[in-house]
């Protein structure tokens, strides 16, 4: 995770991702520094490389060669427990469950896991769904066969 995309209000200084391939997620891990006070935390935030590059590629082909772009990420701090640079809400038009701007691309990393996430529990509430019904589906299936081996006068 990029230092600006850490949660500053929260004191986070480091977050990785573990990966879990039988179950197919992705489990963040956030580093916190134990603090007191819930203001912008300069001494374990120094300057960090922005999101703004520090020159086109014409000019690192052409053999330039720049220090990133740094920013302070106070700018991002706002209240504790909040994500650092939000990106701006996307207006939301849900229909029957479906996100209609679902194509737009997430801005920030916290907004891919989010939609990641939200995929996550969606697929696994239909493969829930379709083993329920695969269920009745072989319930139904036998009452049939049931019906279908019983004489008309019962017997």
């Amino acid at each position: 995770m990029p230092k600006h995309g850490l949660d500053v209000g929260a004191c986070e200084v480091f977050r990785f991702y573990k990966l879990i391939p039988l179950k197919g997620l992705i489990e963040p891990i956030s580093m916190i520094v134990p603090r007191r006070s819930d203001t912008y935390q300069e001494d374990i935030y120094p300057m960090t490389a922005g999101t703004e590059p520090a020159m086109s590629a014409a000019e690192w082909l052409s053999g330039i060669n720049r220090e990133p772009v740094l920013v302070s990420l106070k700018e991002g701090y706002s209240r504790p427990n909040q994500l650092v640079f939000k990106a701006p809400q996307k207006k939301s038009a849900v229909v029957n469950g479906i996100d209609l701007l679902e194509n737009v691309p997430p801005r920030t990393e916290n907004e891919m896991l989010r939609v990641f996430f939200r995929q996550q529990e969606e697929l696994r509430r239909l493969k829930d769904e379709l083993a329920s019904k695969d269920v009745r589906i072989r319930q139904l299936e036998l009452e049939l066969n049931n019906l279908k081996n019983v004489s008309p006068n019962g017997v």
